[in-house]
């Protein structure tokens, strides 16, 4: 995981405050999605930056039991803006080792695997 994957990011009050009010006034089943996740952000009030990738993807999906278990549109906007913010600053700090001269900063390094498929395909077309 990197870096900002495993950074805890604090959920904001308002926010905090709805997942409670919803939480506590639920009386459905309790292994619906959003149910554990809305018991750990009362207990903790963070969240990490895998989570924040996942939960978004739940979000989006507006099940809205559990959209509001998990703290509805404030928290969506919330995750967005994060996401964002992650995002951004990632490119800044690529734009700035480009330009310091790093070499191509936006590609990762990796050794290429070469497979025996792709040695039958050189022999086949030499």
């Amino acid at each position: 995981m990197t870096n900002w994957e495993t950074k805890q990011y604090r959920i904001p009050p308002e926010i905090l405050n709805s997942i409670k009010t919803y939480y506590q006034n639920y009386n459905g089943n309790k292994k619906i999605q959003g149910y554990g996740f809305a018991q750990n952000c009362i207990k903790n009030g963070y969240i990490t930056g895998h989570l924040l990738k996942k939960l978004k993807n739940t979000l989006d999906e507006k099940n809205e039991l559990s959209f509001n278990l998990m703290g509805g549109q404030n928290m969506l906007n919330f995750v967005n803006l994060k996401l964002d913010n992650i995002r951004e600053l990632n490119d800044n700090r690529k734009k700035l080792n480009d330009f310091a001269g790093k070499s191509n900063a936006y590609r990762k390094a990796h050794t290429k695997s070469v497979s025996p498929l792709s040695e039958s395909f050189i022999i086949f077309f030499a």
